[in-house]
């Protein structure tokens, strides 16, 4: 820029030096102004072509460098302002006239900015900038807000040409091709939750309940791992209550019960919920403080059901309690402390109706002799369940069981087993083994003592037992033959338990004769082998028939029956005895003749 005095005149002055660097060197170039008052000599020397006035106003002019060689330009601009009066001329500054057209010294070069022609088909390289789209937005829109104003554009087609010749489009060749770029979505935006606080309630005692909808904003690409969000709650459930699974749908955050919430020791929770993506965040991007929320949850009383304690309950009695006695106290508590309630109790289950249960107290005392043996008692153990209600609204109630663990006592006398066996006539061994059972358990039960009474005295004339071991004794024929039939022998056995309990039990001996091989023979044998009631009635009322029929031809005769082995008739045993026909037909003409072994 050129200072010049008021009214000051130009006419050939020299003004500035042109100088133009070229990073090649030794270009040729030809300079030209746009204003023809001014020229540029060809060594670079700006002069005015006539007298010009500058009368307070400016003047600027353009200087062209061209290239002769190509059509490269460059362009710069020089500006004359007019000096203000009274201001001092730096020392050594002189006043040419036109008829001193020499080059001052000192003077500064000019230079040219780098400048590319347009051209039709030439690319132009361009700084990279923002380019905003057209946004439109409609007045008075009610939201919902924050609201998207520009969506992103997942994926662009450029149409790039190439020229050659230096992009000559006069003497170049050009082609075009397509280039398809795709935006890849990166977790540049952390999720936002849409409200600092959130509300919900439940019940307490409910699981799998969900209290709240947590619901955020993610500007980044929907239904990808920068998108998705993860819930964690930093603070406010220590007991781990809760957790906040995300809905795969909406990204909303369901906070869940997990783990039943007591009333009575928690009445309200306030949970601090971050959310971030399933993809870390690009890096310099931290969590905005929208990316944590407040859940305040309450929780609501219920009437919970009385609980027995504990539960199950055991205790150890013996055997034997008579009814009327107080057994134990079986109460429940109500876990509802802030409501005023009343408990009743009452029975739900006792199988062999020993128990009662006072409905106020709780007592649970006998209606009944415990019994051990009983077939209620599972390996010594009795089950009764109680029931216990409250008095709200609508009522709870609550189950318990008393397990009752049964002592055994010595109340039950051993009896002989088996209660029937076999034995030859002439018996070869003429003896059998036996054993005794007892409802007892330890100690109450074995060894046992085997004896036979005196009485009837033809007992120990015909037999003898002998013990064998704690358990087993040997029943052994005393005499050399048996007529054959079925005796009762009594034998008494005792146990050893402390008192000692004793009874007497009657064995059925069946005796028949036998052949080389100690099996039963004969007719009478069949019988007393242990045939079974069907057999031994077939038998008889085949005689029957065969008597009734000769009957008819006699009838003023009577036939003798004679029964070979021991019969009930009308519930009485019969063995060796003799019957008339009319006897026998007057028993099985009544209704309930009974025939057995």
């Amino acid at each position: 820029m050129e200072h010049f005095s008021d009214e000051e005149r130009l006419d050939k002055l020299f003004l500035r030096k042109v100088g133009f660097d070229d990073c090649f060197q030794g270009l040729a170039v030809q300079f030209e102004t746009n204003n023809r008052s001014f020229r540029v000599q060809r060594d670079g020397v700006v002069y005015a072509t006539e007298n010009i006035h500058l009368s307070g106003k400016q003047l600027k002019f353009v200087v062209t460098a061209r290239r002769m060689e190509s059509p490269e330009q460059w362009k710069t601009v020089v500006k004359l302002t007019v000096k203000p009066e009274g201001s001092t001329r730096q020392k050594g500054q002189q006043t040419w006239k036109p008829s001193n057209a020499v080059l001052p010294q000192n003077v500064p070069d000019i230079f040219f900015p780098r400048f590319q022609p347009e051209y039709p088909g030439h690319l132009k390289r361009q700084k990279r900038d923002w380019v905003i789209p057209p946004i439109n937005v409609p007045e008075n829109s009610r939201g919902p807000f924050p609201q998207d104003l520009v969506t992103k554009v997942p994926q662009y087609t450029l149409i790039i040409q190439a020229t050659d010749m230096e992009g000559s489009p006069t003497y170049g060749l050009s082609n075009t091709a397509t280039a398809v770029i795709k935006v890849t979505d990166v977790n540049d935006n952390p999720p936002e939750f849409t409200t600092a606080t959130f509300y919900g309630e439940v019940p307490e005692n409910r699981v799998d309940v969900i209290v709240s909808n947590l619901t955020v904003t993610d500007k980044d690409h929907p239904h990808t791992a920068a998108w998705f969000a993860v819930y964690k709650i930093t603070s406010g459930d220590p007991s781990g209550h809760f957790a906040v699974p995300t809905d795969p749908i909406s990204n909303d955050g369901l906070v869940t019960v997990v783990k039943p919430i007591d009333y009575e020791s928690s009445r309200a929770f306030v949970l601090t919920v971050i959310a971030v993506n399933q993809e870390p965040l690009t890096k310099g991007i931290q969590l905005p403080p929208q990316s944590t929320a407040t859940v305040s949850i309450t929780v609501i009383d219920l009437n919970e059901s009385p609980y027995f304690v504990p539960n199950p309950k055991l205790i150890r009695q013996e055997e034997g309690l008579p009814e009327g006695k107080l057994l134990t106290i079986f109460t429940a508590e109500d876990p509802d402390r802030y409501m005023q309630q009343t408990i009743r109790y009452s029975k739900l289950s006792d199988p062999a109706n020993w128990l009662k249960i006072d409905p106020i107290r709780g007592q649970v005392t006998t209606i009944a002799t415990l019994d051990r043996e009983s077939p209620y008692v599972k390996n010594n153990m009795y089950n009764a369940t109680f029931l216990a209600s409250d008095s709200g609204i609508p009522p709870a109630s609550g189950t318990g069981t008393l397990q009752i663990y049964l002592l055994d006592i010595n109340d039950n006398a051993p009896q002989i087993f088996p209660e029937e066996v076999s034995i030859c006539e002439k018996p070869d061994p003429n003896a059998i083994n036996i054993t005794a059972t007892d409802a007892d358990i330890d100690p109450n039960t074995g060894p046992f003592a085997f004896e036979l009474p005196d009485s009837p005295g033809d007992i120990r004339r015909n037999w003898t037992i002998t013990r064998l071991s704690g358990d087993y004794a040997q029943l052994r024929l005393k005499i050399g033959i048996l007529d054959d039939g079925i005796y009762d022998v009594p034998i008494m056995i005792m146990d050893s338990g402390n008192p000692p309990m004793s009874a007497t039990s009657v064995l059925l001996v069946k005796v028949c004769p036998c052949d080389e091989n100690g099996d039963c023979t004969s007719v009478q044998a069949i019988v007393a082998a242990g045939l079974g009631t069907g057999a031994i009635i077939a038998i008889l009322l085949c005689i029957i028939i065969l008597l009734r029929a000769q009957g008819r031809r006699q009838r003023s005769h009577s036939t003798p029956l004679r029964l070979v082995a021991g019969v009930r008739l009308r519930g009485k045993r019969f063995h060796g005895r003799v019957f008339e026909f009319a006897q026998l037909d007057k028993f099985w003409g009544r209704p309930g003749l009974r025939l057995s072994e």
